[in-house]
């Protein structure tokens, strides 16, 4: 019976939670972005021989698990490796990326920019107003397409994400990359007494 009791409990937690929900986004309408300008993301790029990662911070508007990541951008050199890395970091007290929670990649990306989709297996827990940063890197050469709208400070790092330098908005202020960040919410706790309370009401009438 108890393990009865566990599995509609999950069943119902799993009904509840299976949606995923966009918290957090710097798209435009319809996952517009800029398809003209973006940040160089990589290494040795002709212009910028150097090992480029780029991070933009963000915070999830509820709590949630989560679930996928969505960006958009587009190798800028062929024959350079057609794989990037999405690297999701909680905030140090410096401010900065500090202890990474995910890292996802996504491959075969178009010469053009466009959205693409990296899912989470580790469904790390993230918490509303909680800052986060989402970093992206490769051993190939990409451009991670700007936001038409969200603007403020970006991370970027030299040495792999072993330190980082904050570029803070200025006179010509820096716009952000244009991603998302999707995931299925944490539910509440009245949420899971309904769950208890239905349970139990299954398991009753099973006795019967």
């Amino acid at each position: 019976m108890r393990t009865l009791l566990i599995t509609i409990c999950l069943s119902l937690h799993a009904l509840v939670s299976a949606h995923a929900d966009v918290v957090f986004s710097t798209f435009g309408e319809g996952e517009s972005h800029s398809t003209s300008g973006g940040y160089v993301i990589g290494k040795n790029a002709p212009d910028h021989p150097a090992d480029f990662t780029v991070a933009m911070p963000f915070q999830v508007s509820r709590d949630v698990y989560l679930d996928d990541v969505r960006v958009a951008a587009h190798r800028a050199f062929a024959g350079t490796p057609n794989e990037l890395s999405l690297t999701i970091y909680d905030t140090g007290v410096d401010g900065n990326p500090n202890h990474k929670l995910e890292t996802m990649t996504i491959v075969n990306l178009a010469d053009q920019f466009e959205v693409r989709s990296a899912l989470s297996s580790l469904h790390p827990r993230l918490n509303a107003e909680k800052d986060y940063w989402l970093a992206l890197s490769s051993e190939g050469v990409f451009s991670w397409s700007l936001s038409l709208w969200s603007k403020g400070t970006v991370g970027s790092s030299t040495d792999g994400g072993m330190s980082w330098s904050l570029l803070l908005p200025g006179p010509t202020t820096r716009y952000h990359s244009a991603f998302s960040v999707a995931g299925q919410l944490v539910p509440e706790p009245g949420t899971l007494i309904l769950c208890s309370i239905v349970a139990l009401a299954a398991l009753s009438r099973l006795r019967r």
